[in-house]
């Protein structure tokens, strides 16, 4: 969008905006206005109600004339609602008015809904003057109810007498008497606005209002849109034609605008600014072809990059392989190493220029990059680069890659692994050996001391082992023992230890016993597992082998509370089983 546009369509809104805020604010007033004036009008039209009515009722009751049924019609109950009738023949706007009560000796006196509101407010409030407030009709039509009070007087008493005392017309018309006092509330004047009145004064004054408004506000918006596209949009236009030609390289063009004001003055400056500029990027363009020829000669990919991941600068490695990316939008340091388009993230794949931004140091991490189709590990290390005003401008990365080492690095940490392994784990069976036996029920004793907790250590040995060991084969016995290993280490919890400690002698460790019969519980559990024959090879008339063990068990703390007590324990009651025949189980006590 144009500037041009811009600025018309923000003075143009602001103009808008502000109208509105005139008009509002402006309708608000008015609608005061009126509504005060139609106060005012219910007030004078009130007061001349009633000083109608005193007049009225002072000269009947001053005239003498006697009270009967042709001349009930003067008194104020009986007079004001006649006239109110012939006012609405005169009048169509809806204005009515009349005194009425909630307990009104002529009918056509009694107060309506609104009216006996007006009416519980001046009891409850005496000393109150006026009220007013607005409702609807039961046709829906807005009204404004302005009521004053009708208090008691003396010579009020005449008609609205206690019970008895009336005089014999009014007992005769009305079935019944008030029995009023004095300061007694007799009723209210009720002067009823319609609030079309209002509406339609706030209309007429908001249309004569709004045009002159928008005629004064048009004048103004074309009068600003005048001397602005005079004397700044148009010498913006040659400011821009010159610039343009700046940005692409030919600094021989000058704004040239004429004046003494301040676009005149910027068109000078803007003149001076490109003859300076183009003699700083000569000596920019020496000086980068020289730093660009000094990083050429570095083996290492270097890349410059600014803290919006664009790279700046790159030696000859670093750009071999990103011949594809030719413009600055494509030239991101994520796109060059990783082929993305988001930065690097995560605590595994950390950004290095991220992390100097929040440390502000030199640091090294660890990526893989892919390089002609292949994934390579590199190691980056990442120089903070400072503006001459020390704040940062990005960093200064040098890769190089390291997968050689890495993946040499793995094979000595996986045959240390391996080594580590086999000097625990009997090779065998893969299970402990007696070395990490011992380790784990010192371990496991001292756990049982801290918490309480009873632990059994069970020794095993299998039944005429060697037996079938001398007659089937060396082959035939270790596949023996790799199915027991597997068989006892279904048999027990992962949190318990089945290590082989030499020959056919396996030892379990139960920790966190509650009493011996848990021991007995597994003791039972391996005999069971151990009823299904050890098939010899895969053929279906291959020898299968019933294997028995005889086992033996030591409880802490009951048999012992060191690691070789129970041993000596457990060996002991296990020989107590094959005395007993074999393919049993003995504790030690």
């Amino acid at each position: 969008m144009r500037l041009q546009t811009k600025l018309m369509a923000a003075i143009g809104m602001i103009f808008f905006l502000s109208f509105a805020v005139v008009e509002f604010f402006d309708y608000r007033q008015i609608r005061r206005d009126v509504q005060r004036d139609m106060y005012a009008e219910a007030k004078v039209l009130h007061d001349f109600i009633m000083a109608t009515r005193f007049v009225y009722q002072r000269q009947f009751l001053e005239s003498g004339l006697e009270l009967d049924e042709n001349t009930l019609g003067f008194l104020p109950g009986h007079a004001l609602p006649r006239i109110v009738r012939h006012f609405e023949q005169w009048n169509n706007s809806g204005l009515t008015f009349n005194n009425v009560s909630d307990r009104p000796r002529n009918p056509v006196n009694r107060a309506d809904g609104i009216e006996k509101e007006a009416i519980r407010f001046f009891k409850e409030n005496p000393t109150a003057e006026e009220w007013m407030d607005t409702y609807h009709s039961e046709e829906g039509q807005r009204f404004f109810q302005y009521s004053t009070p009708l208090w008691i007087d003396s010579y009020c008493l005449n008609c609205h007498s206690r019970e008895g005392e009336a005089s014999p017309t009014l007992r005769d018309y009305y079935d019944t008497d008030l029995d009023y006092e004095m300061e007694d509330l007799a009723g209210i004047l009720s002067i009823k606005l319609p609030a079309s009145i209002l509406e339609q004064r706030v209309a007429r004054q908001m249309k004569q209002n709004f045009f002159t408004h928008l005629g004064l506000f048009a004048l103004t918006f074309l009068s600003i849109s005048f001397f602005l596209k005079r004397f700044v949009l148009r010498p913006m236009e040659h400011l821009k034609s010159a610039t343009t030609a700046w940005e692409g390289g030919d600094y021989s063009v000058r704004a040239a605008i004429a004046g003494k004001d301040e676009m005149a003055d910027i068109s000078q400056a803007f003149d001076t600014m490109a003859r300076a500029v183009a003699d700083r990027e000569e000596s920019v363009l020496r000086e980068r072809g020289f730093l660009q020829s000094v990083i050429d000669g570095i083996a290492d990919p270097i890349m410059v990059i600014d803290t919006e991941f664009r790279v700046l600068l790159m030696n000859a490695a670093a750009g071999r392989d990103s011949a594809d990316l030719m413009t600055e939008e494509e030239r991101l340091c994520h796109r060059f190493s990783h082929h993305s388009d988001a930065p690097c993230t995560g605590e595994d794949h950390p950004c290095p220029l991220r992390e100097v931004l929040r440390t502000g140091r030199s640091v090294t991490v660890v990526h893989r990059h892919h390089h002609q189709g292949e994934e390579r590990i590199v190691e980056l290390v990442a120089s903070p680069l400072w503006r001459g005003d020390g704040s940062l401008l990005g960093i200064i990365e040098a890769s190089r890659d390291i997968t050689a080492r890495v993946e040499a690095e793995a094979k000595v940490r996986e045959s240390e692994r391996r080594l580590k392994h086999l000097a625990h784990h009997d090779p065998l069976t893969g299970l402990p050996n007696r070395l990490l036996f011992k380790d784990r029920l010192e371990h496991a004793l001292e756990r049982a001391r801290r918490s309480g907790r009873s632990l059994a250590l069970m020794f095993l040995d299998l039944d005429c082992f060697k037996h079938f060991n001398d007659s089937l084969g060396h082959e035939a016995g270790d596949r023996i023992l790799r199915e027991v290993a597997e068989r006892l280490n279904a048999s027990v919890r992962e949190a318990d230890t089945v290590a082989r400690i030499g020959g056919d002698e396996f030892v379990i460790i139960l920790e966190e016993m509650h009493d011996s019969d848990e021991a007995r519980a597994v003791a039972a559990k391996i005999q069971k597992s151990l009823l299904p024959p050890v098939v010899l090879g895969d053929a279906e008339d291959d020898a299968e082998l019933h294997i028995t063990t005889s086992i033996g068990i030591a409880v802490y703390p009951t048999d012992g509370q060191t690691a070789e007590t129970l041993m000596i324990h457990a060996d002991t009651a296990m020989y107590g089983a094959k005395d007993c025949g074999r393919d049993t189980f003995k504790f030690y006590s």
